[in-house]
């Protein structure tokens, strides 16, 4: 079954106890825009949450915040009371009890076009004007814009991100309670900021971009120069490490805990300089991240050097232990040094000033001075 038809099934098991259930969130927004496939189904009903527990296969129980994840045929489905918010802290953080109608749920949302809901015959209905928000392109707030930001900070950059998710404009007044809001920015951890610019990235538009550096949103952040670098040169970024990378170049400091593979990539692109960059330095090192690190400086940089991965392949020597070199030969030569005499000899041979024999190898040992 399709994940749509699952969540189809579930609405009707819930009104089958007596319950109204609705799908929101972003699906009934891309139902209306035309889409057709879904990666996820989000469901808000009437009733207390901890009531369809005993009915659902619950994998997340989160019931303490009127919210469950539950598994049907393979799917994940996040399924949440009618709730409304009754104080917000630190601009951000919501105190939220049962609400009686889904319309009072649904004000607590972030923007007109993730406001509107979906019944079980896939007919979109409509609140707030989403529908003619989308009809117009635009990004607006449900509530008065300037207490929207003041409750929660991070809608200004979903503002930014769907902007560039969806190509559109964010409304005058909108924009403008970012102007005058854009301070409340520093209540969000860097994490979660990085959360936002990742899922920017992913549009491979830089709209959002755009909004954020008109509204000065993460000015003192290290995302304001990278993101100042792509506008300039008009370049469209595609992934998290390219950021990082680009970063990086610009010798920024990046205040996160990214990830082990990540921190291996930034640290191999400090070892080159790519100007001076060539085949043998890519001996006995991670092929693959030496090709994230070629293709940043192809497309980020336009600094082709891509050609060296066909070099590469054409090397009769890849990894030292590829290099018929003895165990006594190799006892010789000290440890602290054998690396780097393991790769002269990988580049000897690879540039065909001696053969890969154990004879000529141990020949070559005794005649040169390797320590």
């Amino acid at each position: 079954m399709k994940l749509i038809d699952v969540g189809i099934s579930i609405l009707n098991k819930i009104n089958n106890l007596g319950y109204e259930a609705y799908f929101v969130g972003g699906m009934p927004r891309d139902l209306f825009l035309g889409k057709k496939v879904f990666t996820d189904i989000d469901i808000a009903v009437s009733c207390d949450i901890v009531l369809l527990i005993p009915f659902f296969n619950v994998i997340e129980d989160n019931s303490r915040y009127l919210n469950i994840k539950i598994m049907e045929e393979g799917y994940i489905f996040e399924i949440t009371s009618y709730r409304k918010d009754i104080s917000y802290s630190d601009h951000r953080h919501p105190k939220t009890e049962l609400a009686m109608s889904l319309k009072e749920d649904l004000l607590r949302r972030d923007f007109t076009i993730n406001a509107m809901f979906c019944d079980k015959k896939l007919i979109v209905h409509d609140f707030f004007n989403g529908k003619k928000d989308l009809k117009n392109q635009i990004i607006q707030t449900i509530i008065d814009p300037y207490k929207s930001f003041q409750d929660d900070a991070l809608r200004m950059l979903r503002a930014c991100y769907f902007a560039s998710k969806l190509d559109f404009s964010i409304d005058n007044n909108t924009f403008e309670a970012i102007l005058k809001n854009r301070h409340l920015i520093h209540f969000l951890s860097i994490d979660r900021i990085h959360k936002e610019i990742v899922k920017i990235i992913h549009t491979n538009n830089n709209r959002g971009f755009k909004y954020i550096k008109e509204s000065q949103l993460l000015d003192g952040y290290f995302y304001n120069q990278v993101i100042n670098y792509l506008l300039k040169n008009n370049i469209k970024i595609k992934s998290e490490i390219n950021f990082f990378l680009l970063a990086n170049h610009l010798k920024l400091t990046i205040p996160l805990n990214i990830s082990k593979e990540n921190k291996k990539i930034l640290n191999k692109m400090n070892l080159f300089t790519i100007e001076n960059i060539n085949v043998h330095d890519f001996i006995d090192e991670d092929i693959e991240i030496i090709k994230i690190i070629l293709l940043f400086f192809k497309d980020i940089m336009k600094i082709d050097k891509t050609y060296l991965l066909d070099q590469y392949d054409n090397l009769e020597i890849k990894r030292l232990k590829d290099i018929a070199i003895s165990k006594q030969n190799l006892e010789k030569i000290e440890p602290k040094k054998r690396k780097t005499y393991l790769k002269k000899l990988a580049n000897l041979i690879n540039n065909y000033k001696i053969l890969n024999n154990s004879d000529v190898i141990s020949k070559y040992i005794n005649e040169e001075d390797y320590e």
